[in-house]
């Protein structure tokens, strides 16, 4: 509970989740006894105050490491409306030199906020995220492919989802660490090229 309430303190620009009533949801209310409480359903002896009792965990993730591979020719299809009225298929995953695709986010700290009365989970990133992809994209309107590209670790897809990816998150963190290790995480081997 401390370490939440200290990271919020010294971001108070960013919106955290919940942040008006975060502390008594945490149980940081007065009971130094209990640091977590049921939600109100599972408390078998439940009086008055509790039933209005809202209840939050908050799970730090350290070391996310997560890889996706879609398999030999995989392609994971999706219809647009091109302009001009024009509709195709955007084609992502295996093609070109990519017969195996697949995609790795690397994430060193990520917070999940979870509210056990609404239902509602909040994530937040702590530290700058890191993507890998190895994917062919390309459109195709049934006459065969157009539009190639190739989305790999020199590319600025990765950057972009990157970039976009930290906005969801508290600046203050994101920029130190971003300072403190300006550089993605050493390159592992090569899944299948």
């Amino acid at each position: 509970t401390k370490s939440v309430l200290d990271d919020m303190k010294a971001a108070p620009e960013f919106n955290w989740p919940e942040q008006d009533t975060i502390a008594e949801q945490l149980g940081n209310n007065n009971d130094t006894n209990q640091a977590f409480h049921w939600p109100v359903e599972q408390q078998q002896n439940a009086n008055d105050d509790s039933k209005n009792l809202k209840t939050m965990i908050v799970l730090d993730l350290v070391g996310l490491d997560c890889l996706k591979k879609l398999g030999e020719g995989v392609e994971l299809v999706f219809p647009v409306d091109l302009p001009f009225g024009q509709k195709a298929n955007l084609e992502i995953g295996s093609g070109g030199k990519i017969q195996n695709p697949w995609i790795r986010i690397e994430i060193p700290r990520l917070r999940l906020f979870f509210q056990t009365v609404t239902k509602k989970l909040y994530v937040v990133f702590m530290d700058q995220p890191f993507i890998t992809p190895y994917l062919h994209v390309n459109a195709d309107q049934g006459n065969g492919d157009f539009m190639n590209f190739l989305f790999t670790e020199d590319s600025s897809l990765d950057n972009l989802i990157e970039k976009t990816l930290s906005g969801f998150g508290p600046k203050q963190f994101l920029q130190k660490n971003k300072d403190d290790n300006n550089k993605k995480p050493k390159k592992k081997k090569k899944e299948e090229e």
